[in-house]
């Protein structure tokens, strides 16, 4: 049978309720001495959420990963909430977390601004577009399938994709990208993203846009 998981919650969170998904994500799988090294870093790391959901579950999955109270201050203390440059839909949280991804698998999650919002991408679709653009050079070792999937791992606990379809044989077959965090893809290739548009006269047309180079939020002084 199929079915849907990573689905994101909508809406905005009360405080209380914010910091309670913060802590179930961030803290799951320490111990009761780590829990209460971070526990006041964490509360100031989730106010910066300001109770919407899906940044808090981007950050609380971001320090799932993190166990010293160094790492958990270099991202509270980090120059990215500073930053002025964000359009009102994009959240620093996205970006943080998209830094923290292996090279190759930003490549592959940036492309996925050419689609259109709300769309369905099928799997089987998206190997073949990375494929094509060279994203997904694996060794002798490694099985193209094993690949994927370990990518779609890595952006699914990132959040970026969301409502993942599975065969019968648990093999995510469709899945979708938030809103914001499309927003958050266009962002981040705004000098080189072509949107795919879709219709039912013209499929497959290229709609260019051209606007703001991420790479200036690393240079900037």
């Amino acid at each position: 049978m199929m079915g849907t998981t990573y689905k994101h919650m909508i809406g905005e969170l009360s405080p209380q309720h914010a910091q309670m998904l913060f802590h179930q994500i961030a803290f799951r799988e320490k111990s009761r001495e780590k829990e209460e090294e971070l526990k006041d870093i964490g509360e100031i790391i989730a106010d910066k959420c300001k109770g919407l959901p899906l940044a808090l579950k981007t950050l609380g999955n971001l320090m799932r990963l993190k166990n010293s109270k160094e790492e958990w201050e270099a991202v509270l203390n980090n120059e990215v909430w500073k930053l002025d440059v964000f359009e009102t839909a994009i959240s620093p949280t996205l970006l943080l977390s998209y830094y923290e991804l292996p090279p190759s698998i930003k490549r592959c999650f940036s492309y996925c601004a050419v689609f259109p919002k709300d769309t369905v991408i099928k799997v089987d679709n998206l190997i073949k577009l990375w494929m094509a653009q060279s994203y997904l050079n694996s060794d002798a070792s490694k099985e193209m399938e094993i690949l994927v999937r370990e990518y779609l791992n890595y952006l699914a606990a990132g959040s970026f994709f969301q409502d993942f379809e599975k065969d019968d044989e648990d093999h995510v077959i469709k899945c979708k990208m938030h809103d914001v965090v499309h927003d958050f893809a266009q962002f981040l290739t705004k000098n080189e993203c072509f949107i795919m548009e879709k219709d039912n006269e013209n499929e497959g047309r290229i709609d260019e846009r051209i606007g703001f180079p991420f790479s200036y939020l690393f240079t900037r002084r």
